[in-house]
């Protein structure tokens, strides 16, 4: 996602050289890579309750941010029990030792969401060089609105932060840019017209009801 103004670009993406170091699980029909494509008909699925551990690497990111990445998100068509609602997000250099940026609770809706980070006085302590420091984010979907259950996610979003700008005043500009897509219309009926989705999430609602 991006426009003219620099602060509405999306980094997180394949197209800007975004790999996926590590995910917990899959489903084989909705991978991982889909919530980094841009496609907002394609979804991530996980093939397994949550937690879920994902870490993309940025070492090979084509852009680069002149300010720091501090505004982080995601994108859900849907409100589902599937959403995401818990969630901590963490930086590392070395994918060995990382450092919390929080842990962010998310509203039981659909649309795009977006939180800034916390922890600056940990980032701005250490050196600022994109290069030298922001190599992983590591995202833990800690919770779902329907428990410890499957969690799907559209669209990852990481955006730089010159903290100029009122953060709702730069979602409002997001989603009137979904509003305006064609393929965000589109959506709908793929959505629920896809049959392996629906089967995958009307299992994991049928087996959580025998467990209870």
């Amino acid at each position: 996602m991006k426009n003219k103004e620099n602060n509405i670009f999306n980094y997180l993406t394949l197209d800007n050289g975004i790999l996926i170091q590590k995910c917990s699980s899959s489903d084989i029909n909705f991978p991982i890579e889909n919530s980094i494509n841009q496609k907002r008909n394609e979804l991530w699925l996980s093939s397994e309750n949550v937690p879920q551990e994902i870490i993309f690497n940025l070492k090979l990111m084509r852009k680069k941010p002149k300010n720091i990445l501090n505004i982080f998100g995601f994108y859900c068509n849907y409100t589902l029990q599937t959403n995401p609602k818990l969630i901590e997000v963490l930086f590392s250099n070395d994918n060995k030792k990382y450092f919390s940026l929080g842990n962010y609770l998310f509203k039981y809706k659909g649309g795009v969401q977006l939180v800034r980070l916390k922890n600056l006085d940990k980032i701005k302590s250490k050196k600022t060089n994109f290069d030298v420091f922001y190599n992983y984010i590591k995202v833990l979907i800690k919770e779902t609105y329907g428990g410890f259950r499957k969690c799907y996610i559209n669209n990852f979003y990481l955006f730089e932060d010159n903290f100029n700008f009122d953060l709702n005043q730069f979602l409002f500009k997001i989603e009137n840019e979904l509003n305006n897509n064609n393929t965000f219309r589109k959506f709908n009926n793929y959505f629920y017209n896809n049959k392996s989705f629906k089967k995958s999430i009307l299992k994991d609602i049928e087996n959580e009801n025998k467990m209870k």
